[in-house]
């Protein structure tokens, strides 16, 4: 649910850290983290699984479901229910800044306003944007098919908070974007 990622160099380690502590993630969303298990190319691909489908590891006996809510709330085994959900939300709303995979070019536009940063090579982070460090494709997985409402129904709670990070990520976009609207109309 989860993805770090700080491209360029638009930090340095003096700054990192001297905005409030404020923890920075970018989410992406569920259904194409769960292809990295089956997936060759990536560092978390497991051959046991290479001749099974999507759905088929899902379904499997000791399939981890919901990590992020379970991270997150130290739930690592049992049940979850709505209580955990909550509680994920108030974590991410009151300790992340969130930025979400789909979305980079705004995402980037949070972190500088966030934080204050500037590119110290100009152009990088529209050559990384253009340019991701990983492009493999992924086999496209319907929205609605059996195997999409088999993931989302495993992973509701994960669902549910990546969801709402939508919501969290677009309030910020928008706020920024109001706010620019705002200096133009004073500026002229």
């Amino acid at each position: 649910f989860i993805v770090w990622y700080l491209p360029c160099s638009f930090i340095t380690p003096s700054n990192l850290f001297n905005n409030n502590a404020t923890t920075t993630t970018t989410v992406k969303h569920l259904l194409l983290l769960q292809q990295r298990q089956i997936a060759t190319w990536e560092p978390t691909y497991r051959p046991e699984y290479k001749d099974i489908s999507l759905q088929d590891y899902i379904e499997l006996n000791g399939y981890y479901d919901n990590w992020m809510v379970r991270i997150l709330t130290n739930a690592k085994t049992g049940g979850l229910n709505d209580g955990h959900l909550d509680l994920t939300k108030s974590i991410i709303k009151n300790k992340f800044l969130v930025g979400i995979s789909d979305h980079m070019p705004d995402t980037f536009r949070v972190l500088e306003k966030r934080f204050g940063w500037k590119e110290m090579k100009e152009g990088c982070v529209k050559e990384k944007l253009n340019r991701p460090s990983n492009s493999n494709k992924y086999p496209e997985v319907a929205r609605g098919s059996k195997v999409w409402n088999v993931i989302a129904e495993k992973n509701k709670y994960d669902m549910g908070l990546y969801y709402y990070a939508l919501e969290l990520f677009g309030d910020v976009v928008q706020k920024m974007s109001d706010t620019a609207k705002m200096g133009m109309e004073v500026a002229t």
